[in-house]
Formats: structure tokens, C-alpha cells, sequence
């Protein structure tokens, strides 16, 4: 994956584990601060070669999206749309996150999904930026 825009590295850290959940595996997630106090999460990556407090270019090749699910785990108290993805062969995904700041705390927010009724402070809807995005 590449960055939409320029940015600093802010925070890294493991995203999914099977501590979490037993039919994930682990990932990873960077956040960048971009400009005018915009922040994006990149999350549900493989390992990044990249560093906290690195800069990076709008473009530049930050990682590879991660297997999140592992097919071998996911048993019958799964829920649905988790067995169809592995049905699909979609156990692979990108989650992005887009931040008018970046809350000190989201841990309560697990992977993204619907498992909290928790949102986390600041969270923007990604339509408007993703549309005004240059991404050729």
C-alpha cells in the first residue's frame, strides 16, 4: 500500500492478534500526521520496514496489507460475515481510518468492527477525502 498523502509517522503497534480474537492473526497499523492536523491510520498490515517520527511522501510504499483472518481458526461461533469472507478467500484487508486529530486512546475500538458501540473521538467519515484523493 502507499500513502494517500505526505506525512509523519506517529504511532505503530500491533492492530489484530489472536490475543484479541482466536481466528485472527497478527497485524500491524501506522499512523501518519498529515497536513492542517489530519491524521490516517494505515491498519490490518503486514510487518512496515518504516520507523515512529519517519517522514513519508505522498505515494511512498509504506507496506503490505496483512491476512487478518486465519481460515484454520475460525470455527462455528464466528460470525457470518466472518465465515463468508473465508468463503470468498477475503481474509486479507485494508482498514483505514481517517482522524481530525488523533485521540490519545482507541483501544476500545477493536479492529474496527462492530464488536464496541465505542467510535472513537475525532473519527471523520473517509468519503470526502478518499473522492479529493489522487490516487494514479
Amino acid at each position: 500500500m502507499r500513502a494517500l498523502e505526505a506525512g509523519v509517522i506517529i504511532d505503530m503497534g500491533i492492530y489484530t492478534s489472536p490475543e484479541q480474537v482466536d481466528y485472527w492473526n497478527e497485524t500491524f497499523y501506522l499512523v501518519l500526521a498529515h497536513r492542517f492536523g489530519l491524521c490516517a491510520r494505515y491498519a490490518e498490515m503486514d510487518c512496515s520496514a518504516l520507523e515512529n517520527d519517519d517522514f513519508v511522501e505522498q505515494g511512498q510504499f509504506i507496506g503490505r496489507v496483512g491476512q487478518v483472518l486465519n481460515p484454520g481458526r475460525i470455527g462455528e461461533s464466528a460470525p457470518d460475515y466472518v465465515k463468508q469472507l473465508v468463503r470468498d478467500r477475503h481474509s486479507s484487508m485494508l482498514h483505514l481510518e481517517f482522524y481530525a486529530c488523533y485521540p490519545r486512546e482507541i483501544c476500545s475500538y477493536l479492529g474496527g468492527n462492530s464488536f464496541h458501540n465505542v467510535r472513537p473521538d475525532f473519527l471523520l467519515n473517509p468519503e470526502v477525502l478518499l473522492k479529493d484523493a489522487n490516487l494514479n
